[in-house]
């Protein structure tokens, strides 16, 4: 029966999932700052610009400064998948507990999709600041590229974005996050698909990974028409470490095995001024 499947298949299925888990990172959580979260809340502080003073005479009184600071409260939120299988399908249970199977790909394929869903909302969705992290701080629309009547994504938006950014000291490397629509409108575009402009050979690879100093992620989770620009710092993405994997019989399901999978993960902006909204709908 079911409920007396083989304890080592259950351990291996449990093992397998866990170490698949933590070796496979998403396409949005590989953007961000991952960080440990514990307890209800977990706060992050980070730190904004200063300025020198020059000091012009001897034995001057110093003249103190205060750093701007940016502090980030996360809250954890729980997400799970249970499956019954039922006492008269051992058949189906055993292959679905294969330490290699599809089912254990699609389990993590599921969670993964769901940390980029949560990475998404939190692009826009309102920050929380203060001491007790009880503060909202909504996304400043002074970060946003219109779309300027052009429903789809070109270059000249992505250089708009980078200004913003460049205006902002932001330096280095900046990753672009889009839907894979996007992906096919920049495909359009000479300046990117053509040799003398660019040395990435889009047209014979049919993806752009790395244009403009843009590393770019492309997901169907990002649903809302618009493309996110930002630096590897503007991010948090929190988790509780491992994934969760349990087995238990049901009595009151007739004896059927439950399989349970719990993760503990979320997601803030980090700084405002590091990250671009461009629009791509009208």
């Amino acid at each position: 029966m079911v409920a007396q499947i083989e304890t080592h298949y259950k351990v291996a299925f449990a093992d397998k999932m866990r170490l698949a888990a933590q070796q496979t990172t998403t396409e949005l959580q590989r953007t961000c700052i991952n960080e440990m979260l514990e307890g209800e809340k977990t706060f992050f502080d980070g730190y904004g610009q200063v300025a020198v003073g020059e000091r012009l005479t001897r034995n001057a009184m110093n003249s103190y400064k205060e750093m701007p600071r940016e502090r980030r409260m996360i809250s954890p939120r729980f997400f799970d998948y249970p499956e019954l299988f039922d006492q008269r399908d051992r058949g189906r249970t055993l292959r679905a507990l294969e330490p290699d199977g599809l089912f254990m790909e699609a389990v993590i394929g599921a969670f993964n999709r769901k940390k980029d869903n949560v990475i998404f909302e939190a692009f826009t969705a309102s920050a929380y600041s203060d001491k007790s992290g009880s503060t909202p701080v909504e996304f400043d629309t002074d970060q946003d590229v219109a779309h300027n009547s052009e429903s789809f994504l070109t270059t000249d938006k992505l250089r708009a974005g980078r200004k913003i950014l460049r205006a902002n000291n932001v330096k280095g490397k900046l990753f672009g996050a889009g839907h894979p629509d996007q992906l096919d409108d920049l495909l359009g575009q000479t300046a990117v698909t053509n040799a003398d402009y660019s040395h990435v050979k889009a047209l014979a690879d049919g993806d752009i990974t790395s244009f403009m100093g843009i590393d770019f992620v492309w997901t169907t989770e990002i649903t809302d028409g618009n493309f996110y620009l930002y630096s590897p710092d503007a991010m948090i993405f929190g988790h509780e470490g491992d994934i969760d994997v349990n087995f238990d019989v049901q009595s009151e399901r007739g004896h059927a095995l439950q399989l349970a999978v719990y993760a503990t993960f979320a997601a803030t902006r980090y700084y405002e001024n590091k990250i671009v909204r461009i629009d791509c709908a009208v």
